[in-house]
């Protein structure tokens, strides 16, 4: 079954697409099916020893890749064992990435002995064009995405987006010859879809914090604001504070870290001591206020970036479809 008879676009498929998109967006909040490190990629690992680092370090991001994968050659009459698979997507990354020439080589040898290596060309060429979906989605919830690296990192996201991918393979029959134009229409469907109430995040007392109110400002609400809103996230690697965020402004300087993303009952930030603690102080505010506006802000502020990417999402779509000479 060819994309030219599935056709698909917003225009024909606009309501499946749409439905596919928010059932995406919304696993993506509530955590919904996290990847996990398959069976098979544990074998391939102990069969041909590589890199345990790498592998252990990345490998429920590149097990997320497989059902999608498998689902994608099937649908070529490509029929090869899920081993198979495993052994091509977790290939294909160490060549994307660079990684150990002897382990590569190790992989490619066992690739070409099974009779799969003209496949993985196919799994390379799949695994490349995701990075277009990964970027869109991961602007679209406040999260920097700018190589295969940051894929494999934010984990949160890799289930439900391939899922997605997996899903459409299996309703409309889409092979791996096809991904540029799938991913040509999820792109295009996430980067437009309206997330709305979803991408609020889960907290304990939801009630307690109504951030998408539109009453006017207080100035140190203000203050806050300009201050989520110049700064750029960036995950903390070390092991001490897994799962806490810091916000960076333009300078390079860290004025907020929260632990919003580690699960915790009570979010906590830590805000400048010099730049944002003795401003606030000197506004009238003691610690606690500040931590409560702290995090209503911060809900604030993704509320705003939000609402500015579906603005200049809707003015690039309505300049696409004027006629060229109306441009």
């Amino acid at each position: 079954m060819g994309i030219s008879k599935l056709d698909l676009n917003l225009l024909v498929e606009q309501a499946h697409l749409e439905g596919q998109i928010h059932s995406m967006y919304e696993s993506i909040v509530r955590e919904d099916h996290k990847p996990t490190v398959t069976n098979e990629f544990k074998k391939v690992k102990q069969d041909l020893k590589v890199n345990a680092d790498f592998m252990m370090t990345y490998g429920v991001g590149i097990s997320a890749f497989i059902s999608p994968v498998n689902e994608l050659l099937k649908n070529k009459s490509i029929h090869i064992t899920e081993y198979d698979v495993t052994l091509l997507v977790i290939a294909a990354f160490y060549i994307l990435l660079s990684k150990s020439k002897e382990d590569i080589e190790k992989l490619t040898v066992e690739i070409k002995k099974r009779g799969i290596f003209d496949v993985l060309k196919d799994v390379v060429k799949f695994i490349t064009k995701s990075l277009g979906i990964f970027k869109v989605v991961g602007n679209k919830m406040g999260v920097v995405i700018s190589s295969l690296t940051d894929v494999l990192t934010f984990t949160f996201m890799s289930g439900p987006v391939l899922n997605t991918i997996k899903d459409l393979a299996m309703d409309k029959g889409f092979s791996i010859d096809n991904i540029e134009q799938i991913f040509a229409g999820l792109t295009l469907s996430a980067g437009g879809y309206l997330l709305k109430n979803i991408l609020k995040k889960r907290l304990k007392e939801e009630n307690e914090l109504d951030w998408v109110h539109e009453t006017s400002l207080s100035e140190p609400e203000q203050f806050l604001i300009n201050k989520f809103m110049e700064c750029r996230l960036e995950k903390i690697g070390s092991k001490n504070w897994e799962g806490w965020t810091r916000y960076v402004d333009k300078g390079g300087k860290i004025l907020f870290l929260d632990d919003i993303d580690t699960g915790a009952q009570s979010p906590i930030l830590w805000f400048d001591h010099g730049e944002i603690y003795l401003k606030l102080r000197e506004m009238g505010l003691t610690y606690e206020e500040m931590q409560r506006l702290c995090i209503e802000m911060l809900y604030e502020t993704h509320k705003r970036k939000v609402l500015t990417a579906e603005d200049l999402t809707i003015h690039l779509l309505s300049c696409c479809m004027k006629p060229i000479n109306e441009r």
